[in-house]
């Protein structure tokens, strides 16, 4: 029995040391792309391409902020999304902050075009905050696009 029981520990510790180090690294990844971006971002060319890529994107993703509008987001949710795309328009990756489970609902329920506008350069990556809710991010000038679902 007591066997068992430290097997068992020792699997269950080993088990959370590898979700933690995933979490941790997919934490670190999600860091880089949103840094990536905002330094997009506050380029002419890449603050052009990220309101021509909102615009292009702006019906899929209110319709995934209305899918994601329930009981389990209160009026404080919110989360970034950052989306990558290729030279030729299409979307290489959607990734949501990772310990925002509004922001991987919204990822989830998004249902984007097939072709997006070309961007500036490859594997152009484009930052959106999703706020569920009047806007709560203080100051006008972020780095990245907000969009908030209410009044």
């Amino acid at each position: 029995m007591v066997r068992t029981s430290v097997t068992l520990l020792i699997a269950l510790t080993a088990f959370t040391l590898c979700r933690v180090y995933a979490e941790s690294e997919a934490g670190s990844d999600f860091v880089k792309t949103v840094e990536e971006a905002q330094r997009e971002f506050n380029t002419d060319a890449g603050h052009d391409y990220a309101a021509e890529f909102g615009r292009t994107i702006a019906q899929s993703l209110s319709d995934a902020m209305q899918a994601c509008h329930s009981a389990e987001f209160n009026s404080d949710a919110k989360g970034d999304v950052v989306f990558v795309i290729s030279t030729q328009g299409r979307l290489l990756q959607i990734v949501p902050q990772p310990d925002s489970s509004y922001a991987k609902c919204v990822a989830a329920h998004l249902h984007l075009p097939d072709t997006l506008p070309q961007p500036p350069g490859g594997g152009w990556p484009v930052q959106i905050r999703v706020e569920n809710g009047p806007r709560k991010t203080e100051g006008a000038n972020t780095p990245f696009i907000v969009v908030y679902f209410g009044s």
